[in-house]
């Protein structure tokens, strides 16, 4: 990296946290569940991450996403700014002055957690949506409880209790929570009710899957075993064909392991619904089943717990094992462009396991789906 764009980088860091921390401030006065300070700390900055000083020698951090910083050198700055914060992380700076971040305070008897979006409404609305499906869900599912949300003049933020615990990391513990939640999924979804939709397939679904057959790697053998995609294609066409409906309701949108933390107790906890929304009610399982170390014990769970009276088959509605189905083709249709951005990124290989996974959910699920 050149030194312009080193000193470049340097300066959107620098105008970034500060820009946070006067935010953060501003934040803590408006909102009654966070205390706030009258003195001032001094942050000691060192390449990506600042330390916080103060009476009670608490350490403040914050994190800029992006490889580049692994390329910057070391730089040493100093900062004060009036916050009580304990850590702070800026999870993204873009254009037209938006900025999101996320602040802990872990000092207090009730630790909790402040999500920041700051900008146009493409900056916010993902905050927006977050706290719209926290106060559908309730206390329905296994998330953070929301203590509070406010609005300021460019911005808007979200309170919750800080969750504490680890990501699950062993296929052990991945297996279980990914069984645990399917529980709990469709417990919510016999709790709240759902409304019944078609499934909104795009007319060239059938010609993106077709030329994701043709493609050499999706027939590359891996540790799993041959693929046989060519047996799949007439099952998947006939999907892709039916019309009848399915089950819609709230849903997280992006279930995975990063977004799981299980508690000491072993409770699985949900965090981060920026991309939550109503969708079809088997949208999570599904996601479920495809990171689970053992896919076919998941669907074998989800088949066997959902009933008609929630979001199992029944008259002018598909059949559960096909609404996993078509979830899934929906997900491989739009194959090229998250491709595309994988190979831009390097991730070229997990890209390709993912869709390798996928495929073998979808044999499972169109074997199940046969035998009724």
């Amino acid at each position: 990296m050149k030194g312009s764009d080193v000193r470049g980088w340097q300066t959107r860091r620098d105008h970034a946290v500060r820009r946070a921390l006067r935010v953060l401030a501003s934040v803590e006065t408006s909102s009654p569940v966070l205390t706030t300070t009258r003195r001032p700390a001094r942050f000691t900055t060192n390449d990506w991450s600042a330390v916080r000083r103060s009476d009670t020698s608490r350490d403040v951090m914050y994190r800029l996403p992006g490889d580049d910083r692994d390329h910057l050198p070391p730089s040493a700055r100093q900062m004060w700014a009036r916050s009580s914060a304990t850590t702070l992380r800026v999870a993204k700076m873009g254009e037209h002055a938006s900025l999101r971040f996320r602040a802990f305070y872990l000092g207090s008897k009730a630790p909790s957690a402040v999500k920041v979006a700051v900008g146009p409404e493409s900056a916010t609305r993902r905050i927006e949506r977050e706290i719209t499906a926290r106060r559908e869900i309730g206390n329905r599912l296994p998330t953070p409880e929301l203590l509070d949300v406010g609005e300021f003049n460019d911005g808007c933020y979200l309170v919750e209790e800080t969750t504490f615990g680890v990501h699950p990391s062993t296929p052990a513990e991945k297996q279980n929570v990914a069984l645990a939640l399917v529980d709990d999924l469709v417990a919510f979804h016999r709790e709240r009710e759902v409304t019944d939709r078609r499934l909104d397939v795009h007319a060239a679904t059938g010609e993106r899957l077709e030329r994701l057959f043709a493609t050499d790697w999706v027939h590359t053998q891996d540790a799993s075993g041959p693929l046989d995609v060519p047996a799949m294609v007439a099952p998947i066409m006939e999907i892709i064909a039916d019309d009848r409906s399915m089950p819609v309701g709230w849903g997280h949108g992006d279930l995975g392991f990063s977004n799981i933390i299980t508690t000491a107790s072993g409770q699985p906890v949900i965090i981060d619904w920026e991309h939550a929304g109503e969708m079809p009610a088997v949208t999570d399982l599904t996601k479920l089943a495809v990171i689970a170390p053992n896919t076919r014990h998941v669907v074998d769970r989800i088949l066997h717990q959902a009933t008609a009276d929630d979001i199992g088959g029944r008259p002018g509605r598909m059949p559960l094992a096909r609404q996993l189905a078509a979830v899934t083709v929906r997900e491989l249709s739009w194959w090229e462009g998250r491709r595309e951005r994988a190979a831009a990124a390097g991730r070229l290989g997990p890209f390709n396991r993912g869709v390798r996974r996928r495929f073998r959910l979808l044999a499972r699920l169109i074997e199940a789906d046969r035998v009724g």
